[in-house]
C-alpha cells in the first residue's frame, strides 16, 4: 500500500512540475540574442508555431503550449530585431490562475532578478538582471504578460 501511495505521489509531482517556466525560458531566449537559436530553443521546450496567428512574419513568430486547460495555455511572441539576426524581445502571455502565473515571483528571484519598480507607460513592474530586464502587465483580458529583452541590443 505504501509503495502505490508513493508512486501516486511522486506521479502528481511529476505532472505538476511539467514544463519550464516563463523565467527560464525567457532569461535563455534574451541570453542567447539569436533569434533562429531561439525559435529552435522554444520548439524544444514543447511549444509550437501557432500558424493561425496573423502577428507571423519575418520580424515575429508566435508560439503556443498545447495547454488542455485554459488557465495553463501559453502564448509566446518571439520578435526580431530590425535588419539582424538578434532577439529584440519576448513576450509570454498567460492567465494569472495558472501555472505560469504561481511561479512567476519565485522564479524571478531565483534567477538573479530584481524588482526595479514601476516602469510606466510600458511595464507595471520591471525586474532586472545584469543587462537582461522583464516588464510585467496586465492585458485588457486580465492576462498576464511578461517581456523579457535586453539592455544592449
Amino acid at each position: 500500500m505504501k509503495r502505490i501511495l508513493l508512486s501516486c505521489v511522486f506521479v502528481l509531482c511529476a505532472i505538476l512540475s511539467w514544463g519550464q517556466s516563463v523565467v527560464v525560458m525567457g532569461k535563455a531566449v534574451t541570453m542567447s540574442n539569436n533569434f533562429s537559436h531561439a525559435k529552435t530553443m522554444l520548439i524544444n521546450d514543447g511549444l509550437s508555431v501557432d500558424k493561425t496567428s496573423k502577428l507571423n512574419s519575418a520580424n515575429c513568430v508566435v508560439f503556443t503550449n498545447s495547454g488542455k486547460y485554459q488557465d495553463n495555455i501559453l502564448i509566446v511572441r518571439l520578435y526580431k530585431a530590425a535588419k539582424s539576426q538578434k532577439v529584440e524581445k519576448i513576450e509570454f502571455i498567460f492567465s494569472p490562475n495558472g501555472k505560469f502565473y504561481r511561479t512567476l515571483g519565485t522564479d524571478l528571484r531565483k534567477y538573479g532578478y530584481v524588482y526595479e519598480g514601476s516602469a510606466e507607460p510600458d511595464y507595471r513592474e520591471l525586474h532586472s538582471c545584469d543587462n537582461l530586464g522583464c516588464g510585467l502587465n496586465i492585458n485588457e483580458k486580465g492576462w498576464m504578460e511578461a517581456t523579457f529583452l535586453r539592455y544592449d541590443n
